[in-house]
């Protein structure tokens, strides 16, 4: 047999024999590509801290006088700052003023609230509901805004302070919370169903 006749009779069948055990030994080792399921991690829960600016949850920031006792505090539901402007944003807030001795003045509650962080100055626009904790006192500001320098909060839009026996209304208010010295100005009016104050 010449020997391009046994190559033609036996290489072929050799290399099928070969390309078919190549083909069942990958069959038997490939390895399939694993399915993994991915659980979206927890969003991290954010500290009651006014460093974690924008959108923070529940904050308090404050502002305090020389001697290290607050002039104000404000608590929000929600609040945001601008890191270059130190504007900030509060919704559903929480604010109370603090005489010189340090204790709650007044605690106005506001659904909205803007500030300067800078000037520690800060404006409600929309209606304040407070109580004046000396007197046991109602209040109403239509808008309220606290003047940082000169720390002092004046009502505009109209102004309301009310207890059982009384209502005194006024377009305008001039507050100081260190002397607790509240004043209304322009269109004042007052209804007594009580024992009339008179000055001695």
């Amino acid at each position: 047999m010449k020997f391009r006749d046994f190559a033609v009779k036996y290489t072929l069948p050799l290399v099928f024999v070969i390309l078919v055990f190549l083909l069942f030994f990958y069959h038997k080792n490939i390895r399939k590509t694993p399915v993994v399921q991915v659980t979206p991690a927890a969003s991290p829960s954010i500290p009651n801290s006014v460093e974690r600016f924008p959108g923070l949850t529940k904050t308090t920031i404050s502002a305090k006088k020389d001697d290290g006792t607050k002039d104000w505090e404000l608590s929000a539901e929600k609040m945001s700052m601008d890191n270059i402007t130190k504007k900030i944003t509060a919704k559903n807030v929480k604010f109370i003023l603090y005489d010189s001795a340090g204790k709650v003045y007044i605690d106005f509650a506001s659904p909205l609230a803007y500030g300067d962080m800078n000037t520690k100055s800060l404006f409600f626009p929309q209606k304040s509901f407070g109580k004046i904790l000396s007197t046991g006192e109602d209040i109403e500001v239509t808008k309220l805004f606290w003047e940082g320098a000169r720390k002092e909060a004046r009502g505009y839009n109209g102004v309301k302070i009310s207890r059982s026996d009384y209502t005194l209304t006024g377009k305008e208010m001039i507050c100081s919370p260190e002397l607790k010295r509240i004043e209304l100005i322009k269109e004042v009016s007052g209804i007594w169903t009580g024992e009339v104050p008179l000055e001695k």
